[in-house]
């Protein structure tokens, strides 16, 4: 079926049989009438659903080849099973999104930002690109085995408590405003900068110091490591860094 026979059917409330492939770009942006999509819906090319605010899911079988655009659908409150995206799937300012399925696959990066109901990721979840989840407020933890190998914004998670043991991520680390996070312990390896409050270091227990000195902070946030390490070996008369 083309792009635009669909768009027509749809939004004429004629029905859509199930597993049907659209062949190319299907663009649906600001049909604010819109509540389903058929079952086993195949897409081409991408799939833009950009301010559907009646879209409360997807259906299940959904398989979209190009990238998945769903910024604020505001009544999403699920994603299928095993969605599969072969591009980058967008969800910023899907407010009323909880979680995440088992099994999601994502070709490109992952964009959660202000989805303020998200509460939790899947496990052994891998992102290709980069996956932000700035001001996911009510986040308060990730999965064992995450795995980004782009960069990972975690800026404005203030319920988030703790990171997973063996953290990757192939880019940079930004834990800024994470105003509940008090270690950095489970980080294994960040490939560019790792982005933290000055509060953070300044609160961090004293013997766990020397286990940041590694790890790839802005050079100020490395003499504040230093110093603080340094006046307090004094303190208690121990070696210095």
């Amino acid at each position: 079926m083309t792009p635009e026979e669909f768009r027509k059917r749809i939004l004429n409330n004629k029905k859509i049989p199930k597993n049907t492939t659209v062949e190319g770009y299907l663009y649906l942006s600001g049909c604010t009438s819109l509540t389903a999509l058929p079952e086993g819906l195949c897409v081409e090319g991408n799939l833009c659903l950009y301010k559907c605010t009646s879209l409360t899911a997807l259906p299940e079988g959904l398989c979209v080849k190009g990238y998945l655009d769903l910024r604020r659908c505001t009544s999403l409150t699920a994603l299928p099973e095993g969605l599969c995206v072969g591009g980058f799937l967008d969800l910023r300012g899907c407010t009323s999104l909880t979680a995440l399925p088992e099994g999601l696959c994502v070709g490109g990066f992952l964009d959660l930002r202000g989805c303020t109901s998200l509460t939790a990721l899947p496990e052994g979840l891998c992102v290709e690109g980069y996956l932000e989840l700035y001001e996911c407020t009510s986040l308060t933890a990730l999965p064992e085995g995450l795995c980004v190998k782009g960069s990972l914004d975690l800026s404005g998670c203030t319920s988030l408590t703790a990171l997973p043991e063996g953290l990757c991520v192939g880019g940079s680390l930004d834990l800024r405003r994470c105003t509940s996070l008090k270690s950095l312990t489970g980080i294994k390896s960040v490939g560019d900068t790792l982005c933290v409050d000055e509060y953070l270091i300044e609160s961090y227990p004293f013997e766990e110091l020397p286990l940041l000195i590694n790890l790839p902070f802005e050079e100020e946030i490395k003499d504040i490591i230093k110093k603080r390490y340094q006046d307090d070996s004094k303190r208690i008369g121990t070696h210095t860094l």
